[in-house]
């Protein structure tokens, strides 16, 4: 899966689960939750799903790489360097694409939030 589709599609999930919970982000907002604390929140949901995420890749990329070590020339299946530029850089999509919708959870008015429905 190409970086920029990873991006988009948690990106798109979290955006979609700030929205769901609207009206929880606005009640907790009303009752003195600091827009800090609501923004830490939503990027700790999204560490969590990385959280679980990269060690099953990192599992999958050792698999493969024995499964495949007499294709590549020059790089070993136990790369370890390989391994751990994988698990900063899914870390570092995580933290990008999970960080506007952090912004906009804050961003929600109580008022509107417990008005709704």
């Amino acid at each position: 899966m190409e970086p920029v589709a990873l991006t988009e599609g948690l990106f798109g999930v979290l955006q979609y689960a700030v929205t769901q919970r609207s009206r929880e982000l606005g009640l907790r907002a009303a009752l003195g939750a600091t827009p800090r604390r609501i923004e830490r929140m939503v990027l700790g949901e999204a560490l969590r799903i990385a959280g679980f995420g990269i060690p099953i890749g990192l599992g999958l990329l050792v698999a493969l790489a024995w499964l495949s070590r007499s294709l590549v020339l020059g790089v070993g299946p136990l790369n370890t360097a390989l391994y751990i530029a994988s698990a900063v850089a899914v870390f570092a999509i995580t933290v990008c694409s999970a960080w506007l919708p952090a912004r906009r959870a804050t961003q929600v008015e109580p008022r509107a939030a417990l008005r709704a429905e």
